[in-house]
């Protein structure tokens, strides 16, 4: 579709609920406003070099669309294997929705930009490198096939929305990094059963974060975080379910597998160190809820690749 030469701006929701299959956007464009595009057709977008401002979800209603094209330049906006980005190249900016299978956020990414991934319905795995600080508000709302989010240790925000209505999700594990999750983040998650915390509670944690998710919903966070979690033995935090988890042989809680753990584990059973319930538990390799000194000896069997006995 051609548009004016003297065209400056695009207004909001302009071309929502259209069937175009191509737009040819003018030199001299400067704005596209939110929802602005919104073909059901449009399979690939060429952006001016003139263009400075994207509006949000500016093109999230286009089902088929599978790629940007950004010429060097613009001055705003760059692309990489027809992903969005801008100029520099640290916040992606959009994840065109006719894109699947997987997608892995290229390491120098600091930011997932809002509604980043909206409503991308190919989409079944996604996974963010350390760079990532920062998930938008609804950026991956309503993915309802992704049924798996790597979060790496590094990211220290989620905005709200940013996962509503991931129905294909069934577990998340959350970096130690995360002090901020926004209202309703997991909201409607139908099949999540599990919040899996590698830290202290998040500083700040918005409303109804979990609400409307699977029938038995439960965070559980790590041994040596218990007393941030549930400083009186408790086994609700905000409402929620919680409960610890342990990582069988890592008797000293640090969340790896090592030859201290077996060490440990012998001192233990031993009688020479006296070992907390919870460091006991994981030290206790056969669960046969006793630790002894074949644990500590099946411990160093698993650190060093040998069969266990």
């Amino acid at each position: 579709m051609g548009l004016p030469a003297n065209l400056l701006s695009i207004g909001d929701s302009a071309f929502s609920g259209t069937r175009i299959v191509s737009f040819e956007f003018p030199e001299g464009l400067l704005s596209i406003g939110d929802w602005a595009i919104g073909s059901r057709v449009l399979r690939t977008v060429e952006l001016p070099d003139s263009l400075v401002h994207l509006g949000l979800g500016a093109f999230n209603g286009c089902p088929e669309l599978f790629s940007f094209g950004v010429s060097k330049d613009n001055a705003a906006f760059s692309s990489a294997d027809g992903v969005l980005f801008d100029k520099t190249g640290e916040t992606l900016l959009v994840y065109p929705c006719g894109r699947g299978f997987s997608y892995d956020v290229p390491e120098g990414v600091t930011r997932v930009g809002d509604y980043a991934f909206c409503k991308s319905q190919l989409l079944h795995v996604a996974s963010l490198p350390a760079s990532v600080t920062s998930v938008g508000v609804h950026a991956f709302y309503e993915c309802t096939v992704m049924s798996m989010l790597v979060l790496s240790e590094g990211l220290t925000e989620i905005g709200g929305d940013a996962l509503e209505k991931c129905i294909g999700l069934d577990r998340i594990e959350l970096p130690a990094s995360v002090t901020s999750i926004g209202d309703r983040a997991f909201r409607s998650c139908s099949l999540l059963s599990l919040a899996r915390f590698n830290g202290a509670p998040p500083a700040e944690f918005g409303e109804d974060v979990f609400d409307g998710c699977a029938d038995g919903f439960g965070i559980q966070y790590r041994p040596e975080f218990a007393e941030a979690w549930a400083p009186d033995g408790g086994t609700e935090w905000n409402g929620w379910p919680i409960s610890p988890v342990f990582h069988v042989g890592d008797a000293d809680l640090d969340g790896t597998v090592g030859v201290s753990d077996a060490l440990l584990a012998l001192r233990g059973a031993m009688g020479l160190v006296q070992l907390s319930p919870e460091q006991a538990a994981c030290a206790d390799f056969d669960g046969s809820g006793t630790l002894e000194m074949n644990d500590a000896l099946n411990i160093l069997r698993f650190v060093m690749g040998i069969a266990l006995e």
